[in-house]
């Protein structure tokens, strides 16, 4: 035995995540679907579920992009509650309003989600480019900062993550603070 789990036993390693309160981290979580976050209302329904997340001082958040089909955030967690944790309860507020409001019902969310803690700057920076550029890499702009479901803040945006807001009803853009 070379001391890796088994395929079969890959899950036990996500029950064994350490994260640190203080710590910065990029993580990646996935669909279940390739379009579960398709409708301008559900990426406008997860930056909510960040905004409350960020108020509660759970964590700060540092970036983020919203794809058709998973999510990069750049974070830094608070003293409450864990990494873990923190997704969790973002994927079941998240999954109970995006269902709501499109009238599906059950998962939407992968089991699990991917993560790397930034320990440096020049980590962050590294992590915060990648964000701004999936738009990019996916086609579906042509340049960083252009994609509206995309705020990575000094690099790209000049505005705060408080003043990403919901756009004027019926546009199903976000816009963002002036």
């Amino acid at each position: 035995m070379t001391g890796q789990p088994s395929v079969g036993e890959s899950h036990r390693l996500r029950l064994a995540r350490c994260s640190m309160a203080g710590l910065t981290y990029h993580v990646t979580f996935r669909t279940l679907a390739n379009d579960g976050l398709h409708s301008p209302q559900a990426k406008t329904l997860l930056i909510e579920s960040l905004r409350y997340a960020t108020s509660q001082a759970w964590y700060e958040v540092l970036g983020f992009v919203i794809m058709s089909n998973h999510v990069h955030l750049i974070l830094t967690i608070g003293e409450a509650k864990g990494l873990a944790d923190l997704l969790g309860s973002i994927k079941k507020w998240t999954a109970r309003r995006i269902n709501a409001a499109s009238g599906s019902h059950g998962n939407l969310w992968q089991d699990g989600f991917h993560e790397h803690a930034l320990r440096t700057e020049v980590d962050l920076r590294k992590a915060q480019e990648y964000v701004a550029h999936n738009p990019v890499k996916a086609g579906l702009t042509e340049a960083p900062g252009e994609y509206r479901w995309c705020w990575v803040p000094g690099l790209y945006d000049s505005y705060s993550f408080e003043e990403v807001t919901a756009a004027p009803s019926g546009s199903g853009e976000p816009s963002h603070g002036t």
